[in-house]
Parts: structure tokens; sequence; C-alpha cells
């Protein structure tokens, strides 16, 4: 199989229910961008030297998309959240 994609895991909920050291700032993230009215998921995936990886990507109302993809999961909502964060700074400027 060529495809780098072997399994994923998608959720559109803001609960989780095992939460490991460090997933409360990630389910605060998340928290706050359905508050914001942006839709959200995640995927993780194996490349092809066996590595996890983890995409999250947020929709808003007005169609903008941001879409991160990190070595872990907290790190992914960490950078969605900078990604965000910087291109509304560059509307306001």
């Amino acid at each position: 199989m060529e495809s780098g994609v072997v399994s994923f895991c998608f959720s559109l909920s803001v609960g989780v229910r095992i939460r490991p050291e460090g997933w409360t700032y990630a389910v605060e993230i998340a928290d706050n961008l359905s508050k914001a009215g942006w839709s959200w998921g995640w995927v993780s995936a194996l490349n092809r030297e066996g590595q996890t990886i983890w995409i999250v990507d947020a929709r808003s109302g007005d169609k903008e998309r941001f879409v991160v993809r990190a070595d872990e999961k907290l790190t992914a909502f960490v950078e969605l959240q900078s990604a965000i964060h910087e291109f509304a700074v560059s509307l306001i400027v």
C-alpha cells in the first residue's frame, strides 16, 4: 500500500473521555473554538516511518479553515490556536 495513512481517529466533540496529562489544555482550546462558533476535528495517522502524526483542523462559519500537523496531539492544538490568533490579529492591523 502506497498510502502514508494507515489508521485514524476523528472526533467533533469537545469532551474527551480519557484525558491524559496535558490534555486538559487541548480540551480547553477545543472548547474555546466551539464557543467561538468554530467546528473542529482531529485525526491521527502513521507516516511511512511508523511515527504517529496528529492533524487538527478548524473551520469557521465564514469559511476560514486552518489545518496543522504535529508530532504530538497537544502541540497540534496549540499550533492551531496560534495560527488562528495570528490570522485574527492580521485582520486588525
